[in-house]
């Protein structure tokens, strides 16, 4: 895949500020970027799919076929166009992910030009080129700081994650779980297949209905969170 300008720089930054992880992924090859910013027909409707996609991806293509050492560095960045829509998408798209696949033992993160985040050591969080969607392993213990504020109704998803090598299923799912699994090897995926792929196995409608009834749910819990 052609280098896309800023984006080496842009990892390597986390690696030093905030992410050691990310320093061993680089050296171990765990690191899959996937660049959606040419896909001519791309619209804000398609992340959500590729997201899911992309989830699978990494647990049927990457993380079920590696050692348990290594499969904590393996991680995906979809990268997405700049623009306020997709910017929204990436948002939604980020939640639907941890409704659907912190079970799984997956964490998420979102992040966007002039998105102004500041890290926990108080540093700046460095902001990439594109916005981006990062999909990697969750880690037991470690990451439980992230689930508080907005994610602490999926706390319980994270203690408890377990992958059960099974396709996440639902009424957003259109394909049979072999079908899907079939379509899963990235050795000669373009972006433009992914489109594809994820427009024919996922629903956009039913994963919005399912981020909006989740939505209520997790603004519920977090009022009551102590």
């Amino acid at each position: 895949m052609q280098e896309i300008e800023g984006v080496d720089a842009y990892i390597n930054a986390v690696f030093h500020s905030h992410c050691p992880y990310l320093g061993l992924a680089l050296q171990d090859g765990g690191i899959d970027i996937v660049d959606y910013t040419k896909v001519p027909d791309l619209v804000s409707d398609d992340l959500p799919g590729l997201g899911c996609l992309n989830a699978e991806r990494l647990r049927e293509c990457r993380r079920s076929q590696i050692s348990a050492r290594r499969r904590i560095l393996v991680c995906a960045i979809l990268i997405f166009p700049n623009a306020a829509n997709i910017r929204q998408a990436v948002s939604k798209t980020h939640f639907i992910l941890k409704v659907l696949f912190t079970g799984q033992g997956l964490l998420f993160g979102k992040f966007w030009p002039g998105q102004g985040l500041v890290g926990e050591n108080g540093l700046a969080v460095p902001e990439p080129p594109l916005p981006v969607l990062v999909l990697r392993s969750s880690l037991a213990r470690r990451d439980e700081h992230f689930f508080e504020n907005k994610s602490r109704p999926f706390r319980d998803d994270y203690l408890c994650a377990e992958d059960d090598g099974e396709i996440v299923s639902g009424p957003f799912l259109r394909l049979a779980a072999n079908e899907l699994r079939a379509a899963l090897s990235p050795d000669q995926a373009e972006a433009s297949d992914d489109l594809q792929v994820s427009r024919a196995a996922y629903g956009s409608k039913e994963l919005i209905k399912l981020l909006e009834s989740n939505h209520g749910k997790s603004r519920k819990h977090d009022a009551l969170a102590p």
